[in-house]
C-alpha cells in the first residue's frame, strides 16, 4: 500500500499540464487556461480544459467530467489508482517505498470496505449531477437555485448535484448500477423507517455539494435544502464513516493545496459557499471547517502546507450584552487553538450588511467587482 504522503509528494511534483501534455500532444493555451479536444470522446469543438492554478481538468463535454492528474491517467490507461499512481511518480521523480509489513485481515477488510464507498461515491456523482441537469419542474427550480449562486461552467467544475425528493429515483439509481443497499445504507445515504421498514434517501430536496479528500475524490456532501419545508436544517453534512469524519476532512483542500503551498498561507471561512464563492473568483487557497470550530487535527493538515492562516469569519452583529457577533468570537477561539500550533495568525473582517445585519464571505464578494474582490483575498 503505497503512503498517502508519498501520494501528496507526487501531487505536488506533478505538473497537469506537463502530464496531459504527454499524452495529447495538441494541447494548447488559451488565456490561463489550457485547451484540446477531449481524449476520452470524438468531437471537433475542443471541450477539454486544464488549469494549471489548481492542477485540475475537466472535460465540458460529453464526458461531463474531471480530476486531478491522478484521475486523468486512470482515465486515459484504464488503470487503477496504485497504478497511477506508480506512473506519475517516474514522470516526477518519486521513490515508492512499498510497507513490507503485510495487511492484517481486519486492515484488508477495511481497505476493501474503503475503496467500495469510494466506487461508490464516484458512480452517485453521476446521478447527482444528473438529476441537476433534468428537465422536470424540480431540476429546473434545482438547476435555477444553483445558476444563482454559480455560474454553470463553475457548477459542472466542482460536480455540484441536486438529491430528487422523490427516494425512489436513487433507489432504482442504485439497482440498476448494482450498488449495494447494505452499502448505501451504512454510508448513511439510505436509510431505513422505524415505522413501516421502507427506505428513503437521507438527502432530498438538496443541492449536492462534493465533500472531497487530497486526492479529489468524493468522501461525502455537505447539501443545502431548497424545498418548502421550514422545519428541515438549512445544510446537512454526510455522516462520519471511514472516509469522511468531520473533525479531520478540511472542505476545499483539494484545490487549496499547490495555492497554499506557494503562498505559503491559507484562509480559513466557515463554510462551503464560501470557499466556492473565493475559489470561483481565484483565491484558490481557501478551505472550510464546515462549522465554527477547527480542530487539532484539521490544523494538523493545513501545517503541512502552510505557517500562514488568515481567517475571514461571518460578520454577525454582537448579541445583547456581548462585545463580539459569533463570527469573531469564534475566531478568537480558533486563532488561540492555530498560535499553539505555531501558525501566524491574521484576521480579515468584512463589514456588516448595509442594514446592520448578518453578512459572510460568500455574500459580499457576491456583490463586488470580481477584481476587487480578488484583491481582498489576498
Amino acid at each position: 500500500m503505497i503512503d498517502e504522503r508519498t501520494i501528496e509528494t507526487i501531487l505536488d511534483r506533478t505538473d497537469i499540464v506537463d502530464v496531459v501534455r504527454r499524452y495529447v500532444p495538441d494541447l494548447k493555451q488559451r488565456g490561463n487556461n489550457y485547451q484540446c479536444c477531449c481524449p476520452f470522446h470524438n468531437e471537433r469543438t475542443p471541450s477539454f480544459i486544464v488549469n494549471k492554478a489548481r492542477n485540475t481538468w475537466h472535460c465540458f463535454g460529453a464526458c461531463a467530467e474531471g480530476g486531478n492528474a491522478i484521475k486523468f491517467v486512470m482515465k486515459y490507461n484504464h488503470s487503477t489508482f496504485p497504478e497511477a499512481v506508480r506512473e506519475l511518480a517516474g514522470m516526477c521523480g518519486v521513490t515508492i517505498e512499498e510497507s513490507k509489513d503485510k495487511p492484517t485481515a481486519e486492515q484488508e477488510q477495511l481497505n476493501k470496505k474503503r475503496e467500495a464507498m469510494l466506487i461508490t461515491y464516484e458512480v452517485l456523482q453521476r446521478f447527482f449531477e444528473a438529476q441537476l441537469r433534468g428537465s422536470d419542474e424540480e431540476a429546473t427550480r434545482a438547476h435555477s437555485y444553483a445558476t444563482s449562486r454559480w455560474n454553470p461552467t463553475f457548477i459542472q467544475e466542482c460536480g455540484i448535484g441536486y438529491a430528487p425528493k422523490n427516494s425512489q429515483l436513487l433507489i432504482r439509481f442504485a439497482e440498476v448500477n448494482n450498488i449495494s443497499t447494505k452499502l448505501l445504507m451504512e454510508m448513511d445515504l439510505l436509510r431505513q423507517s422505524d415505522k413501516d421498514g421502507h427506505l428513503y434517501a437521507f438527502f432530498r430536496e438538496r443541492i449536492m455539494i462534493p465533500i472531497r479528500d487530497r486526492f479529489s475524490r468524493v468522501i461525502g456532501y455537505t447539501a443545502r435544502y431548497i424545498g418548502n419545508n421550514d422545519g428541515a436544517p438549512k445544510y446537512l453534512n454526510s455522516s462520519t464513516s471511514i472516509l469522511y469524519n468531520k473533525e479531520r476532512s478540511v472542505f476545499g483542500i483539494h484545490l487549496a493545496t499547490r495555492a497554499a503551498v506557494k503562498e505559503n498561507k491559507c484562509y480559513l471561512v466557515e463554510g462551503a459557499p464560501d470557499v466556492l464563492r473565493l475559489q470561483a473568483i481565484g483565491a484558490n487557497n481557501v478551505v472550510a471547517s464546515l462549522g465554527s470550530a477547527w480542530t487539532e487535527n484539521q490544523l494538523k493538515v493545513l501545517k503541512r502546507l502552510t505557517t500562514k492562516l488568515c481567517f475571514l469569519p461571518d460578520a454577525d452583529p454582537p448579541k445583547q450584552g456581548e462585545i463580539y457577533g459569533t463570527g469573531i468570537t469564534a475566531v478568537i477561539k480558533n486563532a488561540l487553538l492555530a498560535l499553539e500550533h505555531g501558525f501566524e495568525i491574521t484576521v480579515k473582517e468584512i463589514p456588516l450588511t448595509g442594514s446592520g445585519s448578518k453578512n459572510d464571505p460568500d455574500s459580499y464578494c457576491k456583490n463586488k467587482r470580481i477584481i476587487w474582490c480578488q484583491n481582498w483575498a489576498n
